[in-house]
C-alpha cells in the first residue's frame, strides 16, 4: 500500500464512561499501523506525549524523509483545559496552525467490550464519518489522555480501525520520570499563521508538491509581429509558426522518488470564437536534429515522410537521429469561452470564465527532468486568438528516498498533430494515402515495451471524419497488435464553457455533437497497449480508413501521436 502523508487533524468525541479515572501521569504511547492485517511500515509510527493535560501527536519514520517530504513538518497539540485542538504545520519554512473546538457525537453507538490492550481494560465506540465506519477502543485507566486521530474527552484512545481494514493500534506505554519533564511544554510559542483547519491541511499536503510555472497569460495566437530572444535562453517565451506555437526552454526537477506528475491548463478565448485542436509538447534539449531545428530554420530542415502518392509530412516520424514532439496533452478549446460570455446570455446557462485541464502524463516521468524544451500549441487564426497558464506537478509517491528505481527507455515514433501548420506543415493526411509507416530500432537490453497512442479525427462537416466514427489499426511487421475506435458522446457535458457555439434548428448545439476521440473543452487520454516484439528493427504502420475530401477545402485528416516505453534491463 502507497504510504500516505497525514496531517493530524483529530476529530473530537465527547461521550460518557463506564470507567473510573486514575490519577494523572506524564507518558509516551507508540502506535503502529496495520493494514488487512499486514504491518505498514512504510507509515512509520505515531507518537503521543502526555504532560500537564497537553497531549502532542507527532509521526516518526524509522528512515531519512525525501527531500519533498521534509519540505513540511506537522503535529498537533491537544489542549485538555481549554478543550482545543492545535494544528501546527511549518511548510517550506513558513509556521500556520489552526484551532479545533471540542464538538460531541450525538451519533456514537456504544458497544458492549471486554479487550483489554497495553494492561487497560477497554471500552468501545462506532460511528460514521464521511461514510467510513470507525470503531475507536478507548480506556481511562491510563492516567493520560490523547489518541493518533480520534479524540475522546478525558481518555486514552488505544486502538481504531476504519472500515474494518485500517487499524492503528497502541504497542507501547512508557511513563515519564519527573526529570524527563521539568522543562517539558508541549505548546509551541509561536504558532504562526492561523487557518481554518481545511485549508491548513490542503496547504501542508501542496507544501510537498513540486509546482513548476512553465506559461502564464501567454498569448497564442496569429497575424502578429513577433521578435524573439536572441539564441536559447532559460525561462523565456519565443514565438513560432505565426504565434500560434509558444515555447519555452526550462529545467525540470530531477527527485529522489518516484512521483505522480500532472499537468495544468487553464485556456480562455482572446478573440477567437472557434474550438480548436492544442498540444502541449516536449522537445528534448540535444544537439541532435529535432523540432527545434523546424521551429528555428523551417520545417522543411527536418526530414519527412512520404505517403504513396507522394506527399511530404516533415517532422512527424522518427528517422535516423530525428524524432519528433513528444505530446505531453492533446486538448481542444471549446466555443469563445471568456471572450464571448456576453455575447450570448442564455437562460439557466452559466458561462465558465475559463478552461481547466489537468492530466496525469506520470507514464514519462521518466524524462520529465533536466533540460528541455516545453510549448503549446493551439491552431487559429485570429489576432486575439487564446490565453493559455501551464504548470507542471510532482506529487510525491513515496516518503523515503528511493534506491532501487527502475530505468526506463522512452521513444517518440510518431507526431502528426501538425504544430507548425502556420508554417507550412502539412495536415496529416497521408491515411488517405496508404497510412503512416515508420521503422523504429529497438534497443538489446529494453523489454515489456508499451506504447501510448493518443488519436483524434477531425473534418468539420457532416462527412468529416470528425463526426463519423472510424476504426484505428496499428500493425508491427504487418501484424496488427491494437485496434479501436476513438469516439466521445458527452460532449454535452461541457455546454458551458461553449458560449460561441452554433445552436441549431433542432435544439442541438454545435459542441453537444458526438466526435472522434474529443469535446471541445476537453483533453484526449491516451490509451496504452503492450508489445510482444524484441529487440532490433521493426516496423509499425497506423491505418485509418480516412473520408475523401468535399469541395474544395473541407478535408479530413487524423492527428496521432504514439511513444514507445520499455524498462531498461
Amino acid at each position: 500500500m502507497r504510504s500516505i502523508f497525514t496531517l493530524f487533524f483529530l476529530s473530537i468525541l465527547t461521550i460518557g464512561y463506564a470507567q473510573k479515572k486514575k490519577k494523572e501521569v506524564s507518558a509516551v504511547v507508540e502506535y503502529h499501523s496495520l493494514y488487512n492485517g499486514k504491518p505498514n511500515t512504510e507509515r512509520g509510527s505515531t507518537v503521543v506525549t502526555y504532560h500537564d493535560n497537553l497531549a502532542k501527536v507527532e509521526q516518526v519514520y524509522p528512515y531519512e524523509l525525501s527531500e519533498m517530504m521534509k519540505r513540511v513538518t506537522q503535529y498537533s497539540v491537544m489542549d485538555f483545559t481549554q478543550l482545543k485542538t492545535y494544528s501546527i504545520a511549518d511548510i517550506q519554512g513558513k509556521r500556520y496552525h489552526s484551532v479545533s473546538d471540542y464538538k460531541p457525537n450525538d451519533e456514537v453507538e456504544l458497544t458492549e467490550n471486554d479487550t483489554t490492550i497495553l494492561g487497560f481494560k477497554c471500552d468501545k465506540i462506532k460511528f460514521i464519518s464521511f461514510s467510513n465506519t470507525i470503531e475507536v477502543w478507548y480506556t481511562k485507566e491510563a492516567g493520560i489522555k490523547g489518541s493518533p486521530s480520534y479524540f475522546i474527552k478525558d481518555a486514552l484512545v488505544l486502538k481504531t480501525v476504519r472500515n474494518g481494514s485500517s487499524v492503528q493500534q497502541a504497542t507501547s506505554f512508557r511513563k515519564l520520570k519527573s526529570k524527563e519533564t521539568k522543562d517539558m511544554d508541549l505548546m509551541p510559542k509561536e504558532l504562526g499563521e492561523e487557518l481554518d483547519p481545511t485549508n491548513l491541511r490542503y496547504k501542508a499536503q501542496q507544501g510537498v508538491v513540486t509546482t513548476i510555472d512553465l506559461f502564464k497569460d501567454e498569448k497564442i495566437s496569429w497575424g502578429n509581429d513577433i521578435k524573439n530572444p536572441e539564441g536559447e535562453q532559460e525561462q523565456v517565451t519565443y514565438l513560432y509558426g505565426g504565434g500560434t506555437v509558444i515555447l519555452k526552454k526550462v529545467t525540470l526537477p530531477k527527485h529522489d522518488v518516484p512521483c505522480d506528475v500532472f499537468l495544468e491548463l487553464e485556456q480562455m478565448s482572446n478573440g477567437d470564437a472557434y474550438d480548436r485542436t492544442g498540444s502541449v509538447f516536449m522537445i528534448r534539449n540535444t544537439d541532435k536534429p529535432s523540432m527545434l531545428d523546424a521551429m528555428k530554420n523551417g520545417i522543411k530542415t527536418v526530414p519527412a515522410f512520404t505517403d504513396k502518392d507522394g506527399k511530404e509530412y516533415h517532422g512527424m516520424t522518427t528517422q535516423g537521429d530525428f524524432e519528433p514532439a513528444i505530446e505531453l496533452m492533446r486538448f481542444f478549446t471549446p466555443f469563445g469561452v471568456n471572450k464571448f460570455n456576453d455575447k450570448r446570455v442564455l437562460d439557466g446557462l452559466t458561462w465558465a470564465n475559463n478552461t481547466y485541464y489537468k492530466q496525469s502524463i506520470s507514464y514519462l516521468e521518466p524524462i520529465l527532468e533536466g533540460e528541455v524544451w516545453i510549448g503549446v500549441f493551439i491552431g487559429n487564426y485570429d489576432k486575439g486568438g487564446h490565453k493559455v497558464s501551464l504548470k507542471m506537478k510532482y506529487y510525491p509517491k513515496e516518503n523515503k528516498p528511493s534506491t532501487d528505481r527502475k530505468n526506463y527507455w522512452v521513444k517518440p515514433i510518431f507526431n502528426t498533430c501538425n504544430i507548425l501548420e502556420m508554417a507550412s506543415q502539412n495536415y496529416p493526411t497521408m491515411f488517405g494515402a496508404g497510412g503512416l509507416k515508420v521503422d523504429v530500432t529497438i534497443p538489446e537490453n529494453v523489454s515489456d515495451i508499451h506504447m501510448h497512442y493518443i488519436t483524434t479525427g477531425h473534418g468539420g462537416w457532416g462527412g468529416g471524419d470528425e463526426f463519423n466514427p472510424k476504426e484505428n489499426k496499428i500493425s508491427v511487421d504487418g501484424k496488427l497488435v491494437y485496434s479501436y475506435t476513438p469516439w466521445r458522446c458527452d460532449c454535452g457535458t461541457y455546454r458551458e464553457l461553449n458560449p460561441a457555439s452554433g445552436n441549431f434548428w433542432n435544439g442541438e448545439s454545435s459542441s453537444d455533437l458526438d466526435r472522434s476521440g474529443w469535446c471541445p473543452g476537453t483533453v484526449t487520454n491516451p490509451v496504452q497497449t503492450p508489445l510482444n516484439i524484441s529487440t532490433g528493427k521493426h516496423q509499425f504502420e497506423v491505418q485509418i480508413p480516412q473520408g475523401e475530401p468535399a469541395g474544395g477545402y473541407s478535408i479530413s485528416s487524423w492527428c496521432v501521436s504514439g511513444v514507445l516505453i520499455g524498462e531498461v534491463k
